[in-house]
C-alpha cells in the first residue's frame, strides 16, 4: 500500500484420484483414493519504525483424503446376504472372512479431514549491527478421521455353526469346518 505497510496473499489448490488394487489374492478389488488440498495465506507487513518491522500471517490449511471401494455396484442383498445396511454412502460389498482363508471384500469407507488455521506474529528489531527476531503462533487444528469399519456388514465363517461343528479335527479340520459353514450359509 505504501513504503511502510504492504499486504500479500496466496493460495495454493491440488487434488488427485488415485485407483490402487487391494490385497486380495481371489478378486481383483479396487479402492479409490481422492485427496483435495487447499491453502491460503494472507501475510501483512508493517514498518513501525526504522528499526521496528512487524509482521502477521495468517493461514488455513484444508486436506482431505478418503478410501472406498472404486466399484460400490456390488448389491449383497440381491445376493442372498441382508447386511442391513440402507445408508447409501455405505454401498458396495460386505466383508467375508471364512476361517484358514483369506478374507476378502470390499475397502471399507475410512478417510480424514484436516483443518488447520494459524496465526503468527513476528516482530524484528535492529540495533547496529544486531538483528533480533520474536514471535510467536497459535494454531487451531481439527481433525476428523473415520473409519467405518465393518459398516457395510461382515460375515464371519468358522466351523463352529453346522452340526459338523462337534467333530473331531482329525476327522475335519478347523478350516474344512468353517469351508462347511460357508457352503452352508452358516455365519456367526
Amino acid at each position: 500500500f505504501n513504503d511502510k505497510y504492504g499486504l500479500s496473499s496466496r493460495y495454493f489448490g491440488g487434488g488427485g484420484d488415485q485407483v490402487a488394487t487391494t490385497n486380495s489374492p481371489y478378486l481383483a478389488y479396487f479402492q479409490a483414493v481422492p485427496s483435495r488440498m487447499h491453502n491460503v495465506s494472507l501475510v501483512s507487513t508493517s514498518v513501525l519504525t526504522s528499526r521496528l518491522v512487524n509482521q502477521l500471517v495468517i493461514g488455513f490449511n484444508y486436506f482431505k483424503q478418503t478410501f472406498n471401494s472404486f466399484d460400490t455396484s456390488a448389491d449383497p442383498i440381491a445376493l442372498g446376504f441382508n447386511t442391513g445396511v440402507t445408508d447409501p454412502d455405505l454401498a458396495g460389498p460386505p466383508n467375508f472372512t471364512i476361517n484358514g482363508f483369506a478374507a476378502v471384500g470390499g475397502t471399507q469407507p475410512l478417510g480424514r479431514i484436516d483443518k488447520t488455521l494459524h496465526f503468527t506474529n513476528n516482530v524484528s528489531y535492529a540495533k547496529g549491527s544486531h538483528q533480533l527476531k520474536f514471535g510467536g503462533e497459535f494454531r487451531l487444528a481439527d481433525l476428523n478421521i473415520f473409519y467405518d469399519s465393518n459398516k457395510r456388514g461382515t460375515f464371519t465363517y468358522d466351523g463352529t455353526v453346522g452340526p459338523w461343528a462337534s467333530l473331531p479335527t482329525s476327522q475335519a479340520s478347523a478350516a474344512l469346518k468353517s469351508l462347511a459353514d460357508f457352503m452352508a450359509g452358516s455365519y456367526v
